[in-house]
C-alpha cells in the first residue's frame, strides 16, 4: 500500500503490478489498484474544518497515510467517507505539527 502523488515512480510501478495506492487527484482522493481508481467523498468537508494555518502538504499528506491505514484494515468506503466528512481536527496540534516539520 503506497500513498502519494501518482506521478511518482514507484507507485506507477506498484498500480502496474496490480498493487494499492491512495492518491490525491486535482483535490479528490482517490483509492486506486492496479489501472481501477475509485474517487472516495469527504475531503471538501475536511477542507472547510481544518483552517488555513494548517499546511496543504502536511494536511494531505496525513490524509492520505490515514486512508491508506483504513483501507489496509478493509475499513468500507462508505466509512472512510463518513469518517472524512464528520472528523473534527485538532488544529492545535496540526498547527504544531507543520511548524515542527518546517523546522527540520
Amino acid at each position: 500500500m503506497l500513498y502519494g502523488d501518482a506521478a511518482l515512480p514507484a507507485i506507477a510501478a506498484h498500480r502496474a503490478e496490480g498493487g494499492r495506492a491512495v492518491l490525491l487527484e486535482q483535490g479528490q482522493l482517490v483509492l486506486a489498484q492496479g489501472a481501477k481508481a475509485t474517487p472516495l467523498a469527504g475531503l471538501p468537508q475536511l477542507r472547510q474544518r481544518r483552517g488555513a494555518s494548517v499546511d496543504e502538504a502536511v494536511h494531505a499528506a496525513s490524509v492520505m497515510a490515514a486512508i491508506a491505514a483504513a483501507w489496509a484494515m478493509q475499513i468500507s468506503l462508505d466509512l472512510m467517507s463518513a469518517g472524512l466528512k464528520t472528523f473534527e481536527p485538532d488544529l492545535e496540534s496540526m498547527s504544531h505539527t507543520a511548524r515542527s516539520l518546517a523546522t527540520r
